[in-house]
């Protein structure tokens, strides 16, 4: 059936036997319907009713299951005004129509409509969510719209971004163009020669090419002189040819970077990287100088661990060293464990003669880093320097008497001898010059000295608090509170350090407001060895724990690095034989680290071949209390019993290594072998390959015991001497044996008052240390108070103030650890103030 398509308005009779329904203007598509297109009015046909077509209609039967195409509506006609209408809208699902319904009732053509606009744009916002018409122009925003303040943040914010935008403009100009124009013009690469702006190259008279000389005749030709005129050529050259400037001098860099702040903290880094790595390269020439100035540009831009450390050692170099002191301090405000710059410090300290603040510095080195060479070389030294330091002090016996004058306006000095070597005489020196200026009202010379002072000995009170006076004087209030509040970190009963606090508080907050506190410089932490109210007061439950925690890493650090090489230096002895070296190994890696189970086992290997057996049998016992199934424990056992002709135990211990593991055919073997033994014995009823062990019961406080062995190899310790011979003689087996709980038994058998005498000829650093484990690993536990009374004797001792001085990093590790574990225990005869000041003797 072919459309019917009509041109006029005037309506017509069609007929509609096949038809049922006649839709005009929608998308919708039904199977059992005819739809007409082009004209705004829908109608439902019946029989032969007449059917008004308007305009342009398209009509096209459908029958059976013939397809249909969906109608387009024209865009270009207007929308009628009886399509603005809720019904028509709700029922239209045509996007495009209803955007253009919706542009009619916005424009407001056909009048205003408020409530059929929005249920316009939500019925098109349920078709089609991301239609274009539902977007809605907002106006910019003005002054109107925000409040004064708002507006005012604005204003301020566009003012800055614009300075701050010509600023750098201006920088990069001035970078780029400033030392060509105004000075120089870059040199020619490879040369030295700089030509001004003004000069030109060429002289004036080969400027003009214009004018030619005029042809000579040929007879002119012969009277020309060559040589004449070779000359005159080049008179004429050296009189107009301005000479060539050389530039024999390095531009001068400055030391500071022209960096804009507006970098992010990612582009300040790499600058300063740039910087450094410049630095590293005239450092490897050399030129330490450059170097130092290429370090400062870099700490200009972003201050960094690296460059503070490079340009120390640049400035250690130079000599100079004030500046590589203030280096290695920013440094270590910033990371306090930095070795590099612990050493650099030390190497200063040594150059500035202050050996045992060098000294000082190297052992914390160590103690990060034990194999450091450069650091155990440099300690070495000082130590020799020391040694001939103090040889030759005794040897002219050199003597100052300095007298402190308080109160009057000068100081008083008698010098018996010539000589001065010690900085802490320099510093009481300064620190009475400084004291001086005060009086006399000169307080920029008393800040010097006691800023000299503070350099050869740190945290001394009375520079500190001279130098707060100064300064309050001057009016630098934040200087003054800064030292004032070191003052009382040293000492906290410093009175005129409290009232001095209390009323430049009040000042700067007069002053600088409320966030007078954000202004202050950093105040320095005082090291507790320094803080000498500290000294009185017990420390706390908190600080004690965290001495105790630190201690306890260190020792845990120590064992890590110590115990991979202790290890395989005594596998090693085992490899060649030598178990009496090997025993010594393994003992120093069981210090570090006790419950190491495979430790006992290789000891009691060495013990075996010692043929100390009953040793041997306490190390595989404490392998199998750690691990109670190890073969190695169970089979080294049973060779120590078989050493001690206890063939019972070692039958069973041979039969558990076999339960084990059935393959072990020395197991097997040794089994074999044992249990011939053990049937002969007990045939025989022999008694002769039995240990005899008599015991003897003590009535009393005696605590002697008294053990006979036939075993080869026993150590007999007398456990109660009754002379100093006796004793050293005791001691000596102890710790050859390295057998601490014997030595806790020695001593607990001694009198504390009768200790220094018995140990007048025979303590050195090997036996202090030894003692001191001794009383920390089981003594201690057992009667703290008898520790305590027996460190209270030791120190005593004739020979106790040399060993002192040569004392190893063992010997002090041991005595701090016994320090700290003994003022953790609560007593009714000692406190823990007690324990402090018994401390400082030993520490």
């Amino acid at each position: 059936m072919q459309p019917l398509k009509t041109t006029e308005p005037s309506p017509f009779l069609l007929n509609t036997e096949h038809l049922c329904l006649v839709a005009i203007e929608t998308d919708d598509f039904h199977s059992n319907g005819l739809w007409a297109a082009g004209s705004p009015t829908a109608y439902r046909l019946t029989g032969s009713e007449n059917l008004p077509v308007s305009n342009t209609v398209f009509i096209k039967a459908m029958s059976g299951g013939a397809a249909h195409q969906n109608p387009v509506w024209d865009s270009s006609r207007k929308v009628p005004a009886e399509h603005l209408d809720y019904g028509y809208i709700e029922k239209c699902k045509d996007v495009k129509y209803l955007e253009k319904i919706l542009r009619v009732l916005r424009s407001g053509e056909e009048g205003v409509y408020s409530h059929l606009t929005e249920f316009c744009e939500s019925h098109l916002e349920k078709l089609q969510p991301k239609s274009r018409a539902l977007r809605k122009e907002t106006s910019a925003a003005t002054a109107a719209s925000f409040s004064k303040d708002e507006w005012s943040q604005i204003l301020q914010e566009l003012q800055t971004w614009e300075e701050d935008t010509k600023r750098t403009d201006m920088l990069l100009k001035q970078d780029l163009f400033d030392d060509l124009v105004k000075s120089k013009m870059p040199p020619v690469r490879g040369s030295r020669c700089l030509v001004s702006p003004s000069q030109s190259l060429f002289p004036e008279a080969r400027k003009n090419p214009s004018k030619r000389a005029v042809p000579r005749g040929y007879r002119e030709w012969d009277k020309f002189d060559v040589e004449k005129e070779c000359d005159n050529i080049d008179g004429d050259v050296l009189k107009k040819d301005p000479p060539a400037i050389l530039d024999t001098q390095h531009p001068k860099l400055k030391q500071e970077a022209d960096v804009s702040s507006l970098l992010s903290q990612r582009q300040k880094l790499l600058l300063a990287n740039r910087e450094k790595d410049k630095g590293n390269e005239a450092f490897r020439a050399k030129d330490f100088k450059e170097a130092v100035t290429y370090y400062s540009r870099s700490l200009s831009i972003l201050p960094t661990v690296g460059a503070y450390n490079n340009r120390a050692q640049a400035e250690i170099n130079l000599s100079r060293w004030h500046d590589a002191m203030r280096d290695c301090q920013q440094v270590l405000e910033l990371d306090p464990d930095n070795k590099k710059a612990l050493l650099r410090r030390a190497t200063v300290h040594n150059h500035m003669g202050n050996v045992q603040l060098a000294s000082e510095d190297l052992r914390g080195v160590l103690r990060q880093d034990p194999y450091n060479i450069a650091a155990t070389q440099l300690l070495s030294k000082i130590e020799e320097k020391m040694s001939e330091c103090q040889l030759e002090q005794e040897q002219r016996s050199k003597k100052i008497f300095i007298e402190e004058v308080e109160e009057e306006n000068s100081c008083s000095m008698k010098e018996l001898q010539t000589g001065l070597d010690s900085p802490q005489d320099l510093c009481v020196l300064y620190s009475n010059r400084a004291a001086c200026f005060l009086k006399d009202g000169n307080s920029q010379d008393c800040i010097q000295d006691c800023t000299r002072a503070l350099e050869l000995q740190p945290f001394s009170l009375k520079p500190l608090l001279r130098r707060a006076m100064a300064y309050e004087s001057l009016e630098q209030y934040r200087k003054a509170y800064v030292d004032y509040k070191t003052v009382l970190q040293i000492d906290s009963s410093v009175q005129a350090a409290h009232d001095s606090v209390n009323r430049i508080t009040r000042m700067l907050i007069e002053q600088d407001g409320p966030e007078w506190r954000q202004k202050l410089p950093e105040i320095p932490l005082v090291p507790l060895s320094a803080q000498q109210h500290r000294r009185e007061e017990p420390p706390s439950a908190e600080v004690l724990q965290a001495r105790v925690e630190k201690a306890a890493r260190e020792a845990e650090r120590r064992a890590d690095v110590l115990f991979p090489a202790l290890k395989q230096e005594g596998n090693d002895f085992v490899k060649k034989g030598q178990y009496r070296d090997a025993f010594g190994k393994y003992t120093e890696c069981l210090k570090l680290k006790p419950e190491e189970c495979s430790i006992y086992t290789n000891r009691a290997l060495c013990l075996l071949k010692l043929e100390r057996f009953g040793e041997a049998k306490q190390d595989c016992d404490a392998a199998l209390r750690l691990e109670p199934a190890n073969k190695k424990a169970f089979y080294r056992r049973a060779l120590a019993n078989k050493g001690l002709q206890d063939f019972l135990a070692c039958s069973s211990d041979l039969q558990e290594v076999l339960q084990l593991d059935p393959s072990v055919q020395e197991a097997q073997k040794e089994l074999e072998e044992v249990t011939v033994l053990l049937r002969q014995s007990l045939a025989d009823g022999s008694k002769e390959h039995r240990r005899t062990v008599l015991i003897r019961e003590v009535d009393g406080d005696e605590d002697t015991t008294a053990v006979q062995s036939n075993c080869t190899g026993a150590v007999s310790i007398n456990q109660k001497p009754t002379s100093a011979y006796d004793f050293g003689q005791s001691l000596n087996a102890a710790r050859c044996s390295g057998n601490t709980e014997a030595c806790a038994e020695l001593l607990a058998s001694t009198s504390p008052e009768q200790l220094p005498r018995y140990l007048s000829t025979q303590l050195d650093g090997h036996t202090l240390s030894f003692i001191m484990q001794a009383l920390d690993s089981h003594l201690l536990e057992k009667n703290p108070n008898l520790v305590y009374q027996h460190l209270h004797h030791l120190h005593t001792a004739d020979r106790f103030t040399v060993v002192q001085l040569l004392q190893d990093m063992d010997t002090h590790h041991h005595m701090t650890q016994l320090f700290e574990h003994l003022s953790a225990v609560e007593s009714a005869e000692f406190t823990k103030n007690d324990v402090q000041n018994l401390a400082n003797k030993y520490i």
